[in-house]
């Protein structure tokens, strides 16, 4: 090997090392791109869909979330994704009411109303505080709770699975693994030494019913991820909406808002 060959090899390697050094760095900002609503204005959003505002302690931060009554009998504890927050979900919340189920959402720090920023293990410690608020403060019993994780929240609802026994789970448009589906987008990097979330939802199983739901036309997770997670849990439910995207607002369609409520139905 010449010199000029081997001087090449070392600056391209140097490259790559500084390239796999930046994404360490920067993949809070890259897996958590959290909208900035004012306070007030999260205030004046509840108001109008009728919710009560939350304040959930997590460690050293305040969680800000919502609580929709419906009966007060079981409740559905949803964690959004990543580029979301309370009052986006606001037509899954009439949904889950509809079908006669309380609705309780709550942001992860860093996210619209909660204090805080991401930092490894944040997302198990504040999906672990958001569930003791419901079964403490709010009084529901592990089996009346089904924890409803959509895209980056269904890897929560996994986190949470490490701790908890829940009546039920359901994954919406979500992953197999945070750390298989970065290193999908990011083949050329060792993903899994890099990545300080892995959010391995494929390792939890639990012996409640599961309902996963995905587009087969997803291009953020790919519907290959939803079919890995069907084939995993012991007693899932797969439904999978033909022509839907990721964010295409899949409960507003009939396919998936039939199996949600039908799945919830025959839990109560």
């Amino acid at each position: 090997m010449t010199r000029g060959v081997l001087a090449t090899l070392v600056f391209l390697l140097s490259l790559y090392l500084i390239a796999a050094v930046i994404l360490s760095r920067v993949q809070e900002r890259m897996l958590f791109p959290a909208p900035t609503i004012p306070a007030e204005d999260l205030t004046e959003m509840a108001r109008i869909a009728e919710a009560d505002e939350l304040s959930v302690r997590s460690g050293e931060e305040i969680l800000y979330g919502w609580h929709s009554p419906a009966g007060g009998t079981h409740a559905v504890l949803y964690f959004h994704g990543n580029a979301s927050y309370t009052a986006a979900n606001i037509l899954t919340m009439r949904a889950v009411n509809a079908a006669g189920w309380d609705f309780i959402c709550v942001s992860p720090r860093g996210y619209p109303g909660s204090t805080g920023g991401p930092s490894p293990g944040f997302l198990r410690t504040d999906s672990l505080a958001a569930w003791r608020h419901t079964t403490e403060a709010l009084g529901f019993a592990p089996e009346q709770i089904v924890l409803h994780g959509r895209s980056l929240g269904g890897g929560m609802a996994g986190e949470l699975l490490a701790e908890v026994e829940p009546g039920g789970v359901i994954l919406e448009s979500t992953f197999r693994s945070m750390a298989q589906l970065v290193q999908e987008k990011v083949p050329y990097f060792p993903m899994g030494l890099i990545l300080k979330y892995p959010l391995r939802t494929e390792d939890r199983d639990v012996s409640a019913p599961v309902l996963i739901l995905h587009g087969d036309t997803d291009e953020v997770v790919p519907v290959a991820h939803a079919r890995a997670l069907a084939e995993h849990f012991t007693h899932a439910e797969y439904v999978e909406v033909p022509g839907k995207g990721h964010n295409d607002g899949l409960l507003q369609d009939p396919v998936a808002s039939r199996a949600l409520r039908a799945w919830l139905d025959s839990l109560r």
